[in-house]
């Protein structure tokens, strides 16, 4: 439940921790909520996705809107290369909401878009 903002502090400072002790800085994977799609449907799994993240976790609302990912494929891979550039070796996307699997079919749509 990071920001790539907040992912490039933690791995900034994992890198430092790993070159003090003379060790390879690990890989560093991050899990990431996706509700992908424009329609009402998936904008109504987002914000019952962002009103879980302030329940549970107790996140302010802009915190848990700024941690899921949201819109179209394109928007959304401008955001996993966001964590990439921030540091993370490899995503694990949880697609949510109804009509799982076209969720599913925009995620895979965005990562061919990074190439």
């Amino acid at each position: 439940l990071l920001t790539p903002d907040r992912l490039a502090v933690g791995v900034a400072k994992l890198r430092e921790l790993a070159a003090e002790r003379g060790r390879p800085t690990p890989n560093v994977t991050v899990g990431i909520h996706a509700v992908l799609g424009t329609d009402q449907t998936a904008r109504s799994a987002r914000d019952a996705l962002v009103h879980d993240l302030m329940d549970g976790p107790g996140m302010s609302p802009e915190q848990a809107a700024m941690i899921v990912v949201t819109g179209s494929p394109k928007q959304a891979a401008e955001r996993f290369a966001a964590y990439a550039a921030a540091g993370a070796n490899r995503l694990v996307i949880a697609p949510t909401g109804r009509d799982w699997m076209r969720r599913c079919d925009l995620v895979a749509e965005a990562n061919a878009m990074l190439g």
